[in-house]
Parts: C-alpha cells; sequence; structure tokens
C-alpha cells in the first residue's frame, strides 16, 4: 500500500538534490527512513540512487539498493536479517 506513493514522492523529489558531480545526497532519504521507523517498520529500502548503501540505525535498517544495471546489487531477507549483496557474474 505504501510503495507506489513512496517511489512518487523518491521521484519527485531527486532531482533537488543531485549536486554538481550528478551526485544524489542521501540525508533526505534517511530522514524518511527515521519516520517510516519512528511509525513502526524496522526495515526501510530505496532503489533510486543507484548507490548501494546498508545503515545500522540502532535496532532499525535503511538500505538503497544501488543499481541493477551497473554495479549488480540486490537485497536478501532471510525472514530474520537484511544483506545487500552483489551478484558475481
Amino acid at each position: 500500500d505504501v510503495g507506489i506513493p513512496l517511489a512518487k514522492w523518491v521521484s519527485s523529489g531527486s532531482r533537488q538534490h543531485t549536486n554538481k558531480r550528478g551526485r544524489t545526497d542521501d540525508s533526505d532519504y534517511i530522514k524518511r527512513a527515521e519516520q517510516k521507523f519512528n511509525e513502526g517498520f524496522d526495515y526501510v529500502l530505496f532503489g533510486h540512487l543507484h548507490r548501494p548503501a546498508l545503515k545500522k540505525m540502532g535496532d532499525k535498517i535503511y538500505v538503497n539498493l544501488g543499481d541493477w544495471m551497473k554495479l549488480f546489487t540486490y537485497a536478501v531477507f532471510d525472514g530474520e536479517e537484511l544483506e545487500l549483496l552483489k551478484w558475481e557474474k
């Protein structure tokens, strides 16, 4: 229920956060993740920055999936733990 609205929110603001080198600052994504953590979520995943990241924030986890087309990064959740992995060719 939150996936599409969340994707629209991220997409609409992304161009505002790209610096001169074309890199995107993830601070707004982390703030949004903190909001979701405060609502009771344990994990928040994003996939828009094209830079993989996994950050433990207390007992919660923020993940940016990175880029499947060039970096080949993906996440796996086994029911207990979430990992950010890289597909090896």
